[in-house]
């Protein structure tokens, strides 16, 4: 039947268009995600409407590629421009030069300086995943019972707390949408190398650069200290890595050690 086809002919076609975005140093390539707004696209299809799970572990994979490049392709502002200002002004002159003003102010709104890539970032120009509106369905993702589906969210996730952006504002707009929570219970629910190791990325970025909410939020859960020692035993290299970073900054705070002292690695 039709719809039995369905699925896999969207699968394909998602694929595709993923494949893409592995290859955006080709500018042919670059200029064909931009002129389609690939971020947006994707950021649509992990909603789910697709009715598969492939499809959304896909769509985050196309996003943790496109959000790579958003550092590079963001750009600060121009600076304004200064005016030459006459001595002497006539009141219809005024006049005049205000509704020039504000008739081009109109058209020219001023440009948004996102937080993260600290330059001007729109979906389609610099695939940003803040202006895409795609952080809450990656981290709806988070909630999917396939690990495959959680593991690649996490992925996209994770580029917004890479050393090269401002880890800083990504963690207040991450903390803002319930990332700490939501990691944590994908922590509680799923098992595997990258999957540990990128919950531990994330979890480390909100331990550190977190406000004291969202500090509170990540040490007060009773699973964690459980699942750092499990990987740090049963991990790979990475994983292993991660998890003592982790244990070593909880250690480091009083209220913490004092709670978990029988946690030892």
């Amino acid at each position: 039947t039709t719809s039995r086809h369905a699925a896999p002919y969207m699968e394909g076609l998602v694929g595709t268009l993923v494949r893409l975005t592995a290859t955006l140093y080709n500018p042919d390539v670059l200029k064909a995600a931009m002129d389609h707004d690939f971020a947006s696209v994707l950021t649509a299809l992990l909603a789910g409407a697709a009715g598969s799970g492939e499809v959304q572990r896909l769509a985050a994979v196309g996003l943790e590629n496109l959000s790579y490049h958003s550092i590079k392709l963001s750009r600060p502002p121009p600076p304004p421009e200064d005016e030459p200002r006459p001595k002497k002004m006539t009141i219809l002159k005024r006049l005049k030069d205000a509704r020039v003003h504000n008739h081009s102010s109109s058209k020219n709104p001023p440009l948004n300086v996102c937080p993260v890539h600290r330059g001007v970032c729109t979906p389609a120009t610099t695939f940003c995943l803040l202006e895409a509106g795609a952080v809450e369905g990656l981290l709806a993702c988070l909630e999917n019972d396939d690990a495959r589906v959680v593991d690649a969210a996490l992925g996209a996730l994770c580029t917004l707390v890479d050393d090269r952006v401002d880890v800083e504002k990504a963690v207040v707009a991450l903390a803002g949408q319930g990332a700490a929570r939501r990691v944590l219970a994908a922590l509680r629910q799923h098992r595997g190398n990258s999957l540990w190791h990128r919950c531990f990325s994330v979890v480390e970025k909100l331990l550190v650069h977190g406000d004291d909410v969202c500090v509170r939020e990540v040490t007060g859960d009773r699973m964690l200290p459980t699942a750092l020692v499990s990987a740090f035993h049963r991990g790979d290299a990475n994983a292993k890595q991660a998890a003592e970073s982790i244990l070593r900054r909880l250690h480091k705070m009083p209220d913490y050690s004092a709670t978990y002292m029988s946690v030892e690695f």
